[in-house]
């Protein structure tokens, strides 16, 4: 494969993968997940102390 073909895959899934990674990070519940928050199917589960206070 010629190094032009494969810069050009390369760049196309990066650029892929960092349009998906802006939409999660987007999400309302991020935040929440990422202060240790737990869902389960789609329902919040479990919230710590420190993220409810």
């Amino acid at each position: 494969m010629p190094p032009t073909t494969t810069l050009a895959m390369v760049f196309t899934v990066a650029a892929s993968a960092r349009q998906r990674w802006c939409v999660a990070r987007v999400s309302p519940a991020a935040a929440l997940v990422r202060a240790g928050a737990r869902f389960e199917r789609g329902a919040l589960v479990a919230l710590h102390e420190a993220v409810a206070a």
